[in-house]
C-alpha cells in the first residue's frame, strides 16, 4: 500500500504530489540533438584577447596594432 504524501503549509495543506507518468513529448525533447554536435577547438580559452576586451569598455580608445 503506498501512501500519499501532502505538502502542508502552516499545518493547512496546499499540495499533493502525484506521479507523472511517461510523456511521449518530453521524451522526445531531451536528448534529440545527441550525437549531432561536434565541439571543435578549445572550450575553456578566453573568446577575446586583453586589448579586445579593453575595446568593449572603452570604445572611444584608440586601438593598438599587433607588433
Amino acid at each position: 500500500m503506498k501512501k500519499i504524501a501532502t505538502i502542508t503549509k502552516l499545518g493547512k495543506p496546499v499540495a499533493k504530489p502525484t506521479p507523472t507518468g511517461r510523456n511521449k513529448h518530453t521524451d522526445d525533447l531531451f536528448g534529440f540533438m545527441a550525437g549531432k554536435v561536434t565541439i571543435t577547438g578549445d572550450v575553456v580559452a578566453p573568446a577575446f584577447s586583453p586589448e579586445e576586451w579593453s575595446d568593449l569598455y572603452f570604445p572611444s580608445r584608440p586601438r593598438r596594432r599587433p607588433r
